[in-house]
């Protein structure tokens, strides 16, 4: 059995508590109400070779990239820990905003063609 002999930081890697996984070509209301942005959508904790991971990530191909990613405090092979400066107990924080040009117009000019 291949869980047998796997370590136990990756056996546990994956999806940590509740996840929110999304895709929409334009945007659209769910039957309960919320909204499910255009693109790719997650939001949720990841655990990572044992290390956890807040990630807030939104893509809209061709148009725009948003990801922020709170990480737990890094050890670096006990050299040193990588941990956030303002927040305590807190790793380095990641954020990544990338608009590919065009926007909303683009998206509703997206949404036309779509429909």
């Amino acid at each position: 059995d291949i869980l047998s002999v796997m370590p136990n930081a990756v056996k546990n890697s994956g999806f940590v508590g509740p996840t929110k996984l999304s895709y929409s070509m334009t945007g659209a209301m769910t039957v309960v109400g919320d909204f499910v942005p255009a693109g790719m959508l997650f939001q949720g904790y990841l655990n990572f070779l044992g290390y956890e991971v807040y990630v807030d990530a939104n893509i809209i191909p061709f148009f725009a990239i948003n990801i922020t990613a709170i990480f737990d405090p890094v050890d670096i092979f006990g050299l040193f820990t990588l941990k956030s400066a303002t927040v305590p107990g807190q790793g380095p924080f990641l954020r990544i905003d990338v608009s590919l040009g065009g926007g909303t117009d683009s998206m509703k000019a997206v949404s036309s063609l779509l429909s």
